[in-house]
Order: C-alpha cells, then sequence, then structure tokens
C-alpha cells in the first residue's frame, strides 16, 4: 500500500544517504535547514517503507522568498516508475496552499533535469558543479 505524507527527517534520512550520498558518512545526508520550524519534510511510503523523499526549506530566489525543494530520492529500484513524480506534484500542491510564495527553486543533477521539466520545471542558470556531487542546473517553477 502506497502513502505520501509529511514526515520527520529521521524517516527519511536513511533514504537520502543511499541515494544520494552513497559511500560517504550517513552525516553527509544531513542538510541544512533539515531541523528548521519551516522546514517540511516529505515521504512516500510502500508498506511502512519510505521509498521517495524530498524536502521543501524556507529560501529565496533572485531576492524573491521562495521554496527549495532539497534532498529529493528514490530507491534506485524504483527509479522511473512514477514514485517520485506523485510524491512531488503532493509537495507542489501542499506548499501552494501554506501561502509562503508561489515560487519553488531546487539545484538539479544534470540526470534530473528532463525530470523535474515534466513537472513544468525550467533551467534558470548556467550548469554548475557542486563539490563531491556533480554538474548541476538551477531550476524554477511557479506554483
Amino acid at each position: 500500500m502506497q502513502e505520501i505524507r509529511r514526515c520527520s527527517v529521521g524517516e527519511i534520512i536513511n533514504l537520502r544517504h543511499r541515494v544520494l550520498r552513497a559511500g560517504r558518512p550517513i552525516e553527509s545526508a544531513n542538510l541544512t535547514d533539515d531541523a528548521a520550524e519551516s522546514t517540511i519534510h516529505y515521504a512516500l511510503f510502500e508498506d511502512g517503507k519510505a521509498v521517495s523523499c524530498l524536502s521543501l526549506m524556507h529560501s529565496q530566489l533572485d531576492s524573491e522568498s521562495a521554496w527549495q525543494l532539497r534532498g529529493m530520492a528514490a530507491d534506485v529500484g524504483l527509479q522511473g516508475k512514477g514514485l517520485g513524480g506523485k510524491l512531488l506534484k503532493y509537495a507542489m500542491d501542499d506548499a501552494r496552499t501554506l501561502g509562503f510564495s508561489n515560487l519553488m527553486w531546487c539545484n538539479a543533477r544534470i540526470t534530473a533535469v528532463g525530470f523535474y521539466e515534466k513537472y513544468g520545471w525550467k533551467v534558470c542558470s548556467e550548469e554548475f558543479d557542486v563539490p563531491l556531487v556533480g554538474p548541476h542546473f538551477k531550476m524554477k517553477v511557479l506554483l
């Protein structure tokens, strides 16, 4: 059975680590502002296990208040099956109702650009490198 809901960072840290920071200490999967009161963590659970996750944090883009999407991950064996898309749509819809901002942005790995584009996101930067992670583009979407 699938369930999408808000969750604690503790419920998703192992998934983040496995998918986004494999081979590095688990602490590397902790993100700045994970514990901030305004941060919202989401996960898609299958049979009680988090299989896709993301976090939304209060931020700015070009001096405008915006949600920053961080730590988006899906279990490697389940990627390409639509779970991440379901979760992303859920989080975007939820953020739209909260009134903080109608703008959302992320630093997307080059391999994820096509995924975000399917949900209306647009590249808004030149390619840049995130140390220890690789090449990225900044992307944004209006909610």
